[in-house]
């Protein structure tokens, strides 16, 4: 278990000298404290605060929680972000490793170059520049690449691509050499990796329709997708679009044998609202 000290960087909490006194059966409030420099002792059952003494005991708790707050915001540990850009997570071990053999680090994701074509990992990585210049792609990266994520190629996938345990997997069906595809396809997958829930209807139909918007952005043309029916429906890059592409999503994954027995629902709007990308139809 991490000690207060590390919790804080090294900083010494500004505990009151009236309570820096040492442990002893008369001071429960002492050993109720287990922050307390030098106080490793559990819980005597004598020793626990009678309850004319729960008000000190909780005035306490809360003011040294407060310092720690202070201290961790200011020393970047935890520091509170502003409205609208991602949570940050402490994964240096994942994100600082060493690469293996072929591996190679490209905007800030790791690239397993072997699985690909020269050609292929060209392509792959001009998407991701364009990903990277895209205003909501840097905020899904930003997560992916805070998580440690790998990206490599699976010539016998048969799913176009998918995400999931710390890599986002492409398969043959990606690489087309159609560009704006491939991007639309990172622009899916990526958004499935940044939201923490299992998949769900919804959450297939919003990474489809967030792959359209960033692909629009750009090629700065329309796109054509196929709806539950497989008929052709053009994608604007309007709001109206956008709506008609969520809810076409939805009809077509409740049809969809891979996708027809997920769960409806999940929370990855409010998710991605967190890494501020928002929807105007919802």
């Amino acid at each position: 278990m991490s000690s207060i000290s590390s919790l804080t960087g090294g900083l010494p909490l500004n505990i009151p000298a009236s309570m820096q006194t040492s442990v002893s059966a008369n001071n429960p409030l002492l050993l109720a404290n287990p922050f307390l420099p030098g106080n490793n002792t559990a819980f005597p059952p004598s020793a626990l605060p009678s309850a004319g003494q729960d008000q000190a005991l909780m005035e306490m708790v809360i003011n040294l929680l407060q310092q720690l707050l202070t201290m961790v915001s200011g020393s970047g540990i935890g520091a509170a972000k502003p409205s609208g850009t991602s949570p940050m997570v402490d994964n240096s071990a994942s994100v600082n490793r060493p690469l293996k053999d072929g591996e190679e680090r490209y905007q800030g994701l790791i690239i397993d170059t072997n699985s690909f074509d020269s050609g292929e990992v060209d392509d792959l990585k001009e998407m991701l520049d364009a990903m990277a210049d895209d205003p909501d792609g840097a905020k899904l990266m930003k997560s992916l690449v805070a998580k440690g994520y790998t990206i490599e190629k699976d010539s016998s996938l048969k799913a176009i691509a998918q995400a999931g345990n710390g890599v986002i997997t492409i398969g043959p069906g990606a690489l087309t050499g159609d560009k704006g595809y491939l991007l639309e396809v990172l622009g899916h997958e990526m958004t499935h990796a940044a939201v923490d829930d299992p998949d769900t209807k919804n959450q297939e139909s919003i990474a489809s329709t967030l792959g359209r918007r960033i692909r629009y952005r750009y090629e700065g043309k329309s796109s054509v997708y196929q709806d539950e029916d497989g008929m052709d429906v053009t994608f604007d890059g309007s709001s109206d679009a956008e709506e008609i592409s969520y809810r076409t999503g939805i009809r077509s994954a409740r049809k969809n044998d891979a996708y027809r027995d997920l769960p409806e629902n999940s929370r990855i709007l409010d998710q991605l609202s967190q890494l501020g990308i928002d929807f105007d139809f919802m």
